[in-house]
């Protein structure tokens, strides 16, 4: 029996056809862009209906519908009327149908309304004056800015940080909604670099983002030997350098911000027995990007990564970043600690 899945997205209605239109063209153009298949339908009086919507979902093979609100708010329509609607789909269609969260409390909206507050700051080169000109004061405004931003994010310690540096690196504000720290990333790695394990990055711009500690950064990309391999072994030459450098990654850091293969190749060497302290896995792309990341999460491996296919080298080496400088503040504040017993 077919498993095929579709999101059904419901609007309100309107009496303005015009309006109605409009949502139904959004989801059209939406479902153009969607991996899987999206539908529209309308809980009031325009068409198509819930029941109808599904009804041909149902017969074009879906098996499970996820029902969306579009709604900004659940009100009583989104805790009583969809689920209602639902469950009599669910029994006349012989098929699954869900509620799925619509949009109340979506950072995203939250992120587009700051946004739009910030464009209606008129004015050119003369705002420049008052800003910071130096390196540390840059640094200390920009941080307070993210900070103020963040807001209540339901982001603590190592979390906090990594989002923070990775942000800061970014300006890209979604990474506090779909970064996934491991409970023991920040002490693995501390531990990692107090052993003085090295840094395995896929690319040298992984490599030169790296500044926030002194241990070895080992990177293969472009030694004489990797393109022959990747075309040998019809990879990439970031897979090929991962497979180069196996051998140093137990108990190292592994830092991929460019390749999804490179992951890929890191999660197979995993299943072989080589285990690194932590694995930061950031690539970036719209091939295995995002699949290589919930890879990552499903393996069991410490690790560092997000949700999404965003990533890019500076987030990979924030993200380390961030893990060598919480090692460093904890060894000092450790250090601090017994200077106190003595």
């Amino acid at each position: 029996m077919s498993d095929k899945a579709a999101l059904l997205i419901v609007a309100h209605g309107s009496r303005e056809a015009a309006a109605n239109q409009a949502f139904l063209a959004m989801v059209a153009r939406l479902n153009r862009r969607a991996g899987a298949e999206l539908a529209a339908a309308f809980l009031g009086t325009a068409e198509p209906s819930i029941p109808a919507a599904a009804g041909d979902l149902a017969r074009r093979g879906v098996r499970r519908i996820h029902l969306m609100p579009w709604f900004l708010s659940e009100g009583r329509h989104a805790r009583e009327d969809l689920p209602a609607l639902a469950a009599q789909c669910e029994r006349e269609l012989g098929v699954s149908v869900r509620m799925v969260p619509g949009l109340q409390g979506e950072r995203l909206l939250e992120e587009i309304i700051l946004d739009r507050s910030a464009e209606l700051v008129e004015g050119g080169a003369e705002l420049a004056e008052g800003l910071p000109t130096t390196g540390e004061a840059i640094t200390a405004e920009s941080r307070r800015i993210i900070d103020a931003r963040l807001g209540d994010y339901e982001l603590a310690g190592p979390a906090r940080e990594i989002a923070r540096r990775v942000i800061h690196a970014t300006a890209d504000f979604s990474f506090a909604r779909t970064l996934r720290v491991h409970e023991r990333a920040a002490d693995a790695a501390a531990e990692a670099l107090r052993e003085r394990r090295p840094i395995v990055c896929d690319v040298r711009m992984v490599q030169a983002g790296i500044t926030a500690t002194d241990c070895e950064l080992l990177c293969a990309v472009d030694q004489p030997d990797i393109a022959d391999a990747a075309r040998r072994e019809g990879t990439t030459r970031s897979a090929a350098a991962m497979a180069k450098l196996a051998d140093r990654m137990g108990g190292a850091i592994v830092a991929i911000g460019n390749a999804p293969t490179a992951l890929w190749k890191v999660l197979e060497l995993a299943r072989g027995g080589v285990r690194p302290a932590v694995v930061v896995g950031l690539p970036v792309g719209f091939v295995g990007a995002r699949e290589s990341k919930l890879a990552l999460l499903a393996s069991g491996l410490c690790c560092v990564t997000n949700t999404t296919c965003r990533g890019g080298s500076p987030v990979a080496a924030a993200a380390v970043n961030a893990l060598a400088a919480m090692g460093r503040r904890d060894a000092e504040d450790t250090e601090r600690g017994k200077e106190g017993d003595s």
